[in-house]
């Protein structure tokens, strides 16, 4: 009789339920320990975090990051009510090397003051936290939401906005291809499609960046709904970028095509937003669609798969694990000093340590915020009687306004003159308003321009020695396949008529990586506060031959003189 009612069902599960019981009294309890170290930590990394966050809501293919947020704490709060929480506090190798790590990035974070590798302290920091109140299990538990959470990193090395230019030339080439078949008469510049009635320009919502990166997020939390592991993750990634690519190429096509054929007009009005989400959504269902056929192909037998890992893991990693184990995650310190050694520590090492470095590093360069571009028409202000038309044995030809829109190369509105002189012919353009200092590197780049040198300079205009001005501007020499040469001159001032002086070395590997980490350590920055909006002034001479010295020396003095002129015209009146 005794025997049978131990063996019996009715008393076995009553442990089980005590178990449970147990771990979500444990899991409470750990829980509101973590959140006060959660806020403490976020209140460390409060000045990196609100400044990234400020960067992110300024680029238009990051401005859903909330979203990420959003997705990473419902993850994270569905996976709690699974993780096997430890029956008591302990501190191991492992907790020390990883707080050691992520104190480590937060002094380099805040030696450079770069918000960008904030962030990635931060992301750090919090990951030392699970591994510290939840082990192994919540680590395995909280490693994809955490992955989640990595999409909020930027990419390195600006390759964000290269990846731009490269989705507009497929999404242009895609296009062109199918408006060949269609038999619609274009032709190609960079990534702008011109037909006998319009020209339209492939800007960098036609071709897919925003919705490239929303849609990689909704299939990245896909996959980490249904816990593909990391190939088929990776795989769908790859699938997922692919139909952006196909549905934005789509997408031009049936803007251009539409327009030419039944003028119908979809770059512009509700038509435009909603071929834009039509596009996302095909994009997203095809991937779906996608999945589903790699689901037929090759199943998702979730028991299997678990008894295939499970025998795996017992006859391979078993005895791998147990020496790591012992290497990294065996307690060595429980109890009352597993609480207080990890509390000293970070108090040491994040609030002595951060406010000791804040203290005594120099102080970077300003760095001017970059506000939305100021409302208004520019055109109202330069025309056509803002130049001379006979400068220093050059003569302005023809003029144009081009109003802000999609469809120009800039995205804001120009008044552009055509000039001759000297056996060169040039445009120069007055473009604005911009936020801030405007690269005008990836618009030609954008236009099918190779960049092959990148300069700043000071130019002093022959005039009476009293009379001399420094003038701030870059230089950049262009090459297009089929031996056109390009010297663009360009030069920005701001609301107060003063120079806005780009950054040092623009265009260099450090320089580019310096910009993503939002510090000017490396290199002693001149670049002052300003007052927006922002006004471009720009010239550019195309020719098939690389220019003379004594001919880029004419450009220069030509651009200075034109500068000088549309400065008088602007003085009082932005």
């Amino acid at each position: 009789m005794l025997n049978e009612q131990f063996h019996s069902p009715d008393a076995e599960e009553p442990d089980e339920r005590e178990l449970q019981a147990a771990n979500r009294a444990r899991g409470v309890v750990i829980m509101r320990r973590w959140g006060i170290v959660t806020i403490v930590i976020l209140l460390v990394y409060s000045n990196h975090l609100y400044r990234m966050a400020q960067w992110l809501s300024q680029r238009p293919q990051y401005q859903g990051f909330p979203l990420v947020l959003a997705g990473f704490a419902w993850l994270a709060w569905m996976r709690f009510p699974q993780i096997l929480w430890p029956e008591q506090t302990s501190f191991s190798l492992r907790n020390l090397l990883s707080l050691g790590f992520s104190a480590a990035t937060f002094y380099l974070a805040a030696l450079l003051n770069s918000p960008w590798l904030g962030l990635i302290s931060c992301i750090l920091t919090l990951w030392t936290s699970v591994w510290y109140f939840g082990g192994w299990s919540a680590a395995s538990q909280l490693r994809g939401p955490f992955c989640f959470l990595a999409l909020l990193i930027p990419l390195p090395l600006e390759l964000d906005q290269r990846l731009v230019v490269s989705l507009q030339h497929m999404a242009t080439t895609m296009a062109s291809a199918a408006l060949e078949w269609q038999g619609v008469w274009h032709i190609v510049s960079g990534v702008v499609l011109r037909t006998p009635e319009k020209q339209y320009m492939v800007e960098e919502a036609c071709s897919g960046i925003y919705s490239l990166f929303a849609a990689v997020s909704a299939m990245f939390f896909y996959c980490l709904y249904f816990r593909y592991g990391a190939c088929r993750s990776a795989l769908t990634m790859l699938i997922t970028v692919v139909w952006v690519v196909v549905a934005n190429g789509l997408r031009v096509f049936l803007l251009v095509y539409c327009d030419s054929r039944f003028q119908i007009a979809l770059d512009e009005g509700w038509r435009h937003q909603a071929l834009g989400f039509a596009t996302y959504f095909t994009s997203v269902m095809m991937t779906l669609s996608s999945d589903q056929l790699m689901r037929f192909v090759i199943p998702l037998v979730v028991d299997d798969l678990m008894e295939v890992e499970a025998e795996f893991h017992q006859r391979v990693t078993v005895s791998f694990d147990q020496v790591f184990f012992r290497l990294f995650d065996q307690p060595r310190l429980l109890g009352r000093w597993a609480t207080l050694a990890p509390v000293v520590l970070f108090a040491v090492l994040f609030v002595a340590g951060g406010g000791y470095i804040q203290a005594t590093t120099r102080s970077p360069a300003p760095e001017a915020a970059a506000p939305e571009p100021k409302d208004g028409n520019l055109q109202d202000i330069v025309d056509q009687t803002s130049l001379r038309t006979e400068i220093a044995g050059w003569v302005l030809t023809d003029f144009e306004e081009l109003p802000a829109s999609e469809n120009t190369v800039f995205n804001v509105g120009s008044s552009r003159w055509k000039c001759k002189g000297h056996g060169l012919s040039v445009s120069i353009s007055v473009d604005g308003y911009y936020g801030a200092w405007h690269d005008l590197a990836v618009c030609y780049q954008g236009l099918g321009w190779k960049l092959l040198t990148s300069t700043n300079d000071v130019t002093v205009p022959p005039a009476e020695p009293r009379d001399r001005q420094v003038v701030s501007h870059t230089e950049y020499t262009l090459s297009r396949p089929g031996g056109s040469y390009g010297f663009v001159i360009f030069s920005a001032i701001d609301s107060k008529l003063l120079s806005v002086s780009p950054p040092p070395r623009f265009g260099s590997l450090l320089r580019s990586f310096q910009d993503r980490l939002r510090t000017d350590f490396w290199f002693d920055s001149s670049r002052e506060l300003f007052t927006p909006p922002v006004i471009q002034i720009q010239l550019i001479a195309e020719t098939d031959q690389e220019l003379l010295p004594h001919e880029r020396q004419l450009l220069i003095r030509l651009f200075v003189e034109l500068r000088s002129q549309i400065l008088k015209q602007l003085k009082g009146r932005i």
